[in-house]
């Protein structure tokens, strides 16, 4: 009987260190599915906004960059396209009167300018 009672002790020991280590590895493995899918989705979004961003100079034609305002958080041209973080933490594109999420939960958004010649330019272009 005895016998008995200490290995039940000693199984539940091992079934215990067991079910830590399996634990443990799935919660790595939610960690790590749950950063792979932000990944992708943030792949996806800075890859629309780095061809939007080349399609303004192919949309001005010869006549120069058509960048009608750049700060900090955002980026206007052609009057009516931006990219901005609005209120509600999402990245947004607007091209006219429709505005798509490019992406969720982002907390800010840093835009540096510079013309040709390396020099930062202005927050209102001319």
């Amino acid at each position: 009987m005895a016998e008995a009672i200490a290995s039940m002790v000693i199984l539940s020991i091992v079934a215990l260190a067991a079910s830590r280590i399996l634990l443990v590895a799935s919660d790595g493995f939610v960690s790590s599915s749950d950063r792979s899918a932000l990944l992708g989705d943030m792949s996806v979004a800075m890859d629309r906004l780095a061809r939007e961003v080349r399609q303004i100079q192919s949309e001005s034609g010869s006549g120069g960059a058509s960048i009608d305002a750049v700060a900090a958080d955002r980026l206007d041209w052609q009057s009516d396209h931006s990219i901005s973080v609005d209120a509600g933490n999402a990245l947004a594109l607007q091209t006219g009167v429709t505005t798509e999420v490019l992406l969720e939960g982002v907390t800010s958004l840093a835009i540096e300018a510079f013309d040709e010649s390396g020099s930062a330019l202005n927050a209102t272009l001319d």
